[in-house]
């Protein structure tokens, strides 16, 4: 019975509601954003269509560069997202098991750990948070996913128990129905990359985690040595027209770069004052051009939040997004948000928490943060709000991101006429 009713579950979460419209014509009347907001992706194939997820187990898609987003829900909460890069209608995602979508982010069906072997789902806290139980369960938990920019049917994972501490490696090669370990791997990974122009029949793959950077050719694994740090809080790369990747890391809330694959590393030097940084990301084809997340700039007795970008792989740094942490203080001219900035000041969303950057237009990126995302199409000369839009004089509607900001109950009245 429980089974039978686990079928159902699953079944019924293979599918997202589209458009704006929902169930009951219900419509949403909150202002929208409130709540943080994660793991930025933009499609490699139209720059208009990008996810974001949220910390409460829901998910957002936009297919008009932020104008109105769809929320779905994948059951856990989303730790990555990953578009075929040779099918714009197909795009992955990793909750409590990995999910896909055909169309678009229409509906998803889970593919891993196959439906079949699912034998329970375990909640063991009070924030969403679940694990399907499944055997057999050959790879564990997935933290980060790459596809073959030749052949979409090829997967490449990390995987692993994180009680054990055990991690691996694994490629499929018939679109995630089989698994092959490849090389264990010295502790959890959260970033994969697959150089596209390594041979496609030995593929040179890139695996970053907290404390490691590694490097698998046809030879083997081999460890680039990171910047001085304790722990990489974000790895972003991208490869150069000659295949060589350029690397940027966060360690230790220091940002650093490198171009000869970790020999050397540069140190990034915002300003004056000791700042600290906490996200960074790179265009995938474009890598000389990068952004970082900063806070606690000193420059003139005031602290500076924001986005700083390099055009030059790492040896200068303008800040394209710098704000008064005070919160009494003035928005920058150039940042133009919604209902957050206005009503608590510049500094209650805080620097981004995550930054995306596009594959194909190194000028347009997407910062989240604890309530707001925020989009940039000029390179950082402006940033917008695409959580919510001004409605009226004083109001504000929600554009679909609805995170948090809509605690309560809603009254519906009879319509007397039906």
């Amino acid at each position: 019975m429980i089974f039978f009713l686990l079928r159902l579950t699953v079944a019924a979460l293979m599918l997202a509601s589209g458009g704006d419209s929902r169930p009951g014509d219900f419509k949403v009347i909150g202002p929208g954003g409130g709540g943080a907001m994660f793991h930025p992706t933009i499609s490699p194939h139209d720059a208009n269509t990008v996810l974001v997820s949220c910390d409460m187990t829901g998910s957002y898609i936009t297919q008009d560069a932020g104008k109105t987003w769809r929320m779905f829900n994948l059951r856990g909460v989303v730790q990555f997202f990953v578009f075929d890069p040779l099918d714009q209608k197909v795009i992955y995602a990793q909750s409590s098991g990995l999910w896909r979508s055909q169309d678009e982010g229409e509906t998803w069906s889970l593919i891993y750990p196959k439906p079949s072997s699912v034998k329970s789902i375990k909640m063991s806290s009070d924030h969403s948070d679940e694990d399907l139980v499944a055997e057999p369960n050959p790879l564990g938990n997935i933290t980060a996913m790459a596809i073959d920019p030749s052949d979409s049917n090829v997967f490449y994972v990390v995987a692993g128990d994180r009680k054990n501490g055990t991690f691996a490696l694994l490629i499929s090669r018939d679109g995630g129905q089989n698994w092959t370990k490849e090389e264990d791997l010295p502790g959890l990974a959260n970033k994969l990359w697959v150089n596209a122009h390594s041979p496609s029949d030995a593929r040179m793959l890139l695996i970053a985690g907290p404390h490691f950077i590694e490097k698998k050719t046809s030879s083997g694994i081999e460890k680039i040595s990171g910047p001085s740090a304790k722990t990489f809080t974000d790895v972003s790369l991208g490869f150069r027209n000659d295949g060589n990747p350029l690397m940027y890391v966060i360690g230790d809330e220091s940002a650093f770069a490198s171009d000869d694959e970790g020999r050397t590393w540069r140190k990034a030097k915002l300003g004056p004052g000791g700042a600290k940084t906490r996200a960074i990301a790179t265009s995938l084809h474009n890598p000389e051009t990068a952004y970082v997340s900063y806070r606690d700039l000193q420059a003139g007795g005031t602290k500076w939040l924001g986005v700083a970008k390099t055009t030059d792989a790492g040896r200068n740094w303008q800040l394209v997004w710098k704000e008064d942490s005070n919160p009494g203080a003035e928005p920058a001219r150039n940042i133009h948000d919604a209902w957050i900035t206005a009503r608590f000041g510049s500094d209650w969303g805080e620097n981004p928490l995550a930054l995306a950057v596009a594959e194909q237009d190194a000028n347009v990126s997407y910062g989240t943060d604890l309530g707001r995302t925020m989009r940039t199409t000029d390179g950082g000369a402006s940033w917008v709000a695409v959580y919510s839009r001004k409605s009226g004089e004083n109001g504000w509607v929600s554009t679909g991101l609805d995170v948090t900001n809509a605690y309560g109950f809603h009254f519906v009245p009879f319509d007397h006429h039906r």
